[in-house]
Formats: C-alpha cells, sequence, structure tokens
C-alpha cells in the first residue's frame, strides 16, 4: 500500500513539471512571432521610406489655355536695306517711351530669284529686293556658237516706283563655264549592201556571222548613227573587226568619209581559222571631222580576197570607235535692260550689252561689273524691269555656261544680284530678327497657331508696311497662312498703330526645332519719300487650345500621381488623377474641362501614393 501511494506522488511531481515545460515553450513560440512581426513591419516601413526617398518627380512647365507670353527680340536686329537708331531692347515692351527707329536708304539691291511670273507669253524669273530664300538654282546655256547667248530672263515689278534716277550699277554674276573634256564612242552599223550572205548579223557581237563563200565579194557597212559636237577635236578613229576565215583568206577594208563617195585608203587584214579581233587605226586616213563622221558620211567596206585554198570568210562584228575632245570655250557675262508692259510689249530700251564681266572659269566664282544707268523715269506702275543675262562667246566649243541663282546657303556677297539700282529719290527698308520660344514652357503639341504683334509709328503715311517670317520647310520668307496679306498703313504721321496678325494653316512650318521664329520686316515698294518708322514692340506668342501640365519622373522606379492640387491665397482645389509614370518618363497631363487655373498667382502640386508633392508656382494672366 505503501509503494502505490509513493508511486502517485512521484507522477503528480511530473505532471506539475511537464506543464512547466509546455508553458515555458508556448511563451517561446509566441515571443518569436512577436519579434518577427515586429521585424518584418519594420523592414516594410524602411522600404516605403527608401521608395519614398527615392521618388523624384517634376513639374516641368504649365501650358494656359489661352496664349503664351510674349517672345521678344534678344538681339540686336539685321537691316538688310536702310539704317537704325537705338537699341533691339526698345521693341521688348509697349507704351514704355523706349523704342527703335529704322531710316529708309537708298542704294537698293536686288537679287535674283527662281520664283518665276508669266508676262504675256514669256517666263521671267523674279528679281526681288530680299536675299536668297531657296535651295538655288542653276541656269545653263550651250557656248556651242559665238555671239551673245541668253541665259536668263528676269524682272523687278515698278509697282510704287516713280524713277529710277540716274546711279552707278554693279551687277554681280555667279558663274562658271564646264571644262574642256575627251570621250570615247564605239558604234555598231545599222545600214549594209553588197553580195555577202547574212550581211546584217555583223551589226553586233554575238556569234551570228555575215558570210562570204566566194572570194572578192564585197560588202559596205553604213548608218553609224554618230552625232559629235560641232568643234570637237577628233583625236582617233579606229575600225574593229571580229572575223575568222576557213583557210588562210583575208579581208581588205576601205573606209569612206564622204557616204561612199570616195574611199580614203585600203589595208589588209588578215585572219585565221578561229575568230579574233583586230583593230584597224584609220586615224591618219584622212583629217576627220565631226562632219565627216555624223549622219551618213561615215562608211566602211571589206572584200573578200583568197590567199589559199577555201573561199570562206566569215564576219561578227564591224564597228568604229571614235575618240575625240572638247576644248575650252572663253566666254563672259553681260546684261540687257529694258522695260516692258504688262503684256510684256517693250515700252522702252534701257541699254543693250552693259556690264560685261570679266571671263567665265571652270570654277563657280561671283564677278562683277558695273553700269552707269542714265536714269527712267516710270511710266505707268504696271511696267516692270526687265534684266536679261547673257554669255557672250568669243571662242566656241560644245560646253555649257552656268549661272546660279537663289541660293541661300551662298554669302549675299556671292549671290547673283543688282546694286545701286536706285538714289536719293528712291528709298527701301528691310530688316530681320529671330523670336525664341520656350518649348520647355510651351511644348508645340499643345498650341494651334502663332500670334504676331508690331507696334509702330511712320514719319510718313507713303508706305505699307508687311511682315513675313520664314517658313523652314519651303526655306523663304512667307505670308502663306496668314490672317491678312496686306500689311499695315498709318493714316496720320507720327501716330501709334498696333498690327496684330495671326498664323494658323501650317503655321508649325515657321517654328524651327529650337523654337526659332524668324520675322522679316519691310516696306511695301521702293517710294519717293524716305520714311522713318519707330518700332515700340514686336514679338511673338502661341496659341494654346489647353491647358496642360508637364511631368517628368527622374527617379529610379515608377511613379503613381494621384492628386492635383491647384492653390492660390482664396482658393486650395484638390482633382483626383490616375498618371502611372515608369523611370525616367515624361508625359504631359491635359487638363480637362473640370479644372479651372485661377488668375494671377498660384501654386499646382502633384501628389504621388508614396506622399511626395511635386511644386511649381507660376502666373497666368488671363
Amino acid at each position: 500500500m505503501q509503494v502505490i501511494t509513493k508511486q502517485l506522488r512521484r507522477l503528480k511531481r511530473d505532471k506539475r513539471g511537464i506543464s512547466t515545460v509546455i508553458t515555458v515553450m508556448l511563451s517561446l513560440v509566441l515571443l518569436v512571432v512577436i519579434v518577427g512581426n515586429v521585424f518584418i513591419s519594420s523592414y516594410q516601413m524602411n522600404q516605403v521610406d527608401t521608395e519614398k526617398m527615392q521618388e523624384n518627380l517634376n513639374i516641368t512647365h504649365i501650358t494656359q489655355a489661352g496664349a503664351s507670353t510674349w517672345f521678344t527680340a534678344q538681339q540686336e536686329f539685321t537691316v538688310n536695306v536702310g539704317t537704325y537708331t537705338g537699341t533691339y531692347s526698345g521693341t521688348q515692351a509697349a507704351g514704355d517711351f523706349d523704342f527703335e527707329t529704322f531710316t529708309e536708304s537708298t542704294g537698293q539691291t536686288l537679287f535674283a530669284h527662281r520664283e518665276t511670273v508669266t508676262i504675256g507669253a514669256a517666263n521671267y524669273y523674279r528679281l526681288l529686293d530680299s536675299a536668297a530664300d531657296n535651295s538655288g538654282q542653276t541656269v545653263d546655256v550651250s557656248m556651242s556658237s559665238t555671239g551673245r547667248n541668253l541665259i536668263a530672263k528676269s524682272v523687278y515689278s515698278l509697282q510704287g516706283v516713280l524713277a529710277l534716277p540716274a546711279s552707278t550699277w554693279t551687277m554681280y554674276y555667279r558663274a562658271w563655264q564646264d571644262s574642256a573634256s575627251t570621250a570615247t564612242l564605239t558604234r555598231s552599223p545599222s545600214t549594209c549592201s553588197g553580195n555577202w550572205e547574212n550581211p546584217q548579223n555583223a551589226y553586233s557581237n554575238d556569234a551570228s556571222y555575215a558570210n562570204s563563200p566566194t572570194k572578192d565579194q564585197t560588202e559596205t557597212y553604213g548608218g553609224y548613227g554618230y552625232s559629235i559636237p560641232a568643234g570637237a577635236q577628233i583625236t582617233q578613229v579606229r575600225v574593229r573587226l571580229d572575223a575568222f576565215c576557213a583557210d588562210n583568206d583575208y579581208l581588205q577594208l576601205r573606209v569612206s568619209a564622204d557616204g561612199g563617195s570616195g574611199w580614203l585608203s585600203t589595208t589588209s587584214v588578215y585572219l585565221s581559222t578561229t575568230e579574233g579581233t583586230h583593230w584597224v587605226d584609220v586615224t591618219s586616213w584622212t583629217s576627220w571631222t565631226p562632219a565627216n563622221l555624223n549622219g551618213g558620211s561615215l562608211q566602211t567596206q571589206v572584200v573578200h580576197k583568197k590567199s589559199g585554198g577555201a573561199d570562206s570568210v566569215s564576219l561578227d562584228w564591224i564597228p568604229v570607235e571614235v575618240t575625240y575632245s572638247i576644248g575650252a570655250a572663253t566666254g563672259h557675262i553681260s546684261a540687257d535692260l529694258k522695260v516692258i508692259t504688262s503684256d510684256g510689249s517693250t515700252r522702252a530700251t534701257l541699254a543693250t550689252n552693259v556690264a560685261s564681266s570679266s571671263s567665265l572659269t571652270t570654277s563657280p566664282a561671283t564677278l562683277s561689273a558695273t553700269y552707269s544707268f542714265e536714269g527712267y523715269a516710270v511710266v505707268n506702275q504696271t511696267d516692270f524691269l526687265e534684266v536679261d543675262y547673257f554669255v557672250d562667246v568669243s571662242v566656241a566649243s560644245t560646253v555649257n555656261a552656268h549661272l546660279r541663282i537663289d541660293d541661300q546657303a551662298l554669302a549675299e556677297s556671292d549671290q547673283t544680284r543688282i546694286t545701286g539700282i536706285s538714289s536719293s529719290s528712291s528709298y527701301n527698308l528691310n530688316l530681320q530678327n529671330s523670336f525664341r520660344i520656350d518649348l520647355e514652357s510651351y511644348p508645340l503639341d499643345d498650341a494651334d497657331g502663332l500670334e504676331l504683334l508690331l507696334r509702330y509709328n511712320a514719319s510718313s503715311i507713303s508706305e505699307r508696311w508687311l511682315i513675313k517670317a520664314y517658313n523652314w520647310v519651303s526655306q523663304r520668307f512667307s505670308d502663306v497662312g496668314f490672317n491678312s496679306t496686306i500689311g499695315t498703313q498709318p493714316q496720320t504721321a507720327g501716330s501709334w498703330y498696333t498690327y496684330a496678325l495671326s498664323i494658323s494653316g501650317d503655321w508649325a512650318n515657321y517654328v524651327d526645332a529650337d523654337g526659332t521664329v524668324l520675322l522679316q520686316l519691310h516696306d511695301g515698294s521702293i517710294g519717293a519719300t524716305q520714311t522713318s518708322i519707330g518700332v515700340d514692340f514686336l514679338g511673338v506668342r502661341i496659341m494654346v487650345g489647353a491647358t496642360s501640365i508637364g511631368l517628368r519622373n527622374a527617379s529610379p522606379i515608377s511613379v503613381h500621381i494621384m492628386a492635383l492640387w491647384i492653390t492660390n491665397q482664396n482658393d486650395h482645389v484638390r482633382y483626383d488623377v490616375n498618371v502611372f509614370l515608369n523611370a525616367g518618363e515624361s508625359t504631359t497631363y491635359v487638363f480637362g474641362e473640370d479644372i479651372t487655373v485661377p488668375a494671377g498667382d498660384y501654386m499646382v502640386k502633384a501628389v504621388t501614393e508614396r506622399g511626395n508633392i511635386a511644386v511649381n508656382s507660376t502666373n497666368w494672366q488671363s
């Protein structure tokens, strides 16, 4: 009994120990779980903090619906014709009593352009008061005959011109001529007569043969089709015979330079039993000229001669090879001047064969000559001044002369032009400058057009003022797509006027890749009154159809933009958005109609899912 009692007491003690062990083990497990959760939570929080610190979102620009700010000149104007006082800074703000003055001057320069006009039944190139604005055109004329050869006709409208006073004109010609050359031509016959079998088989090198089975048979070939330029120097003439015989027969070759009326000489060509090529140089047989080679003059004749026991000769081909050279010509450029009416008839001949240049060379060069113009009173302002360019050839050759016009790649000093064409009683003004649009703030993808604004006064009401922009596609100044092309003319001398233009059609062609817009301001015509124009403001801006915001993710991780805030001192408005940007990605977010931008100072904030905020402060003048 005592033994049983002891065992029961021991079991009770052991049960308490097991419970204690189990309790300790469960506590340890619980501790591990808690520590693990704390560690994971800490890791996740650190990862969020790290990604938030890595996030780098920028607002690159805000483009407002309506119009951009005005972009004005940032450098001095280029005055092509005229003079100026003041500086370009005077044109940057309107109504500040600071302006730049430009004054018409004399000594008009007219440039030859590739644009054409039809007057009567004739086409003419245009003479314009602006430098070349195109990729250029080369006009050619042959120098194959001596004397004056017309190369180009050009005209200048006398609309608005009262007179062309006496002055010294300087004519500049961008011109050159071809150099001497050598050519070798081989021609086959196309006609034949005689008593050979299949004689036409000798027209080409094709292993088809003309045959003579009997001695002393003759075949004559002609129709070689040469058309060598007159004046060419013949340096070599050779006849080729591709032929063979059955044994040791041979051919006699004769050549005529007068269509077969006479034969120059005779030579023997000995053959083998396999086809061979035999060249016979006949250069020394006569004094060869283009005339006795061209047309039907050149003929060849073969006669079958027997020298053995067999009677058979086969001829595969009988061409003629001619080598000739074209020598250098000598000539220069000169001009004729006249006035023509609107139907093309001549009203007055002003000068003939004047302003003769030095001799042409084989490399492009700008040649010049002067002419003392005696003056002309304009009879009708619908008339045209016509300038005709001639190449005066003293030594002829079959080469061409060339005149280059309207090449903007050339400096103005190298362009075909006329200077000094007006005097103190005729005045002109032409100026230009560049205006750079801030494309980062106003991307062209958001734009709908351009606006131009000029604020000016003029010392005379006689002039009309025109604005053109440089078209970077057509590479010329143009007003295509402008809402108005008639210009502006003041009603009162000295009063201030505002001239506004808009460009909608193909407007992007007037903006270069870097945002440059090149404007040209000029008067409408050469006038008799010297006029000054004060420019108080000249600027360009773009029209924008929708408000947009530029966003750029400069971080190495993706960004989720969830909200835009637009705030000023009165309002704080939040707009929900949903924009994802990958690492390094940029986008333009176009505002919907539900998002409005306040006038005056305001701030735009872009808020990301991680809680970062990009800020842009700006001012919008409505």
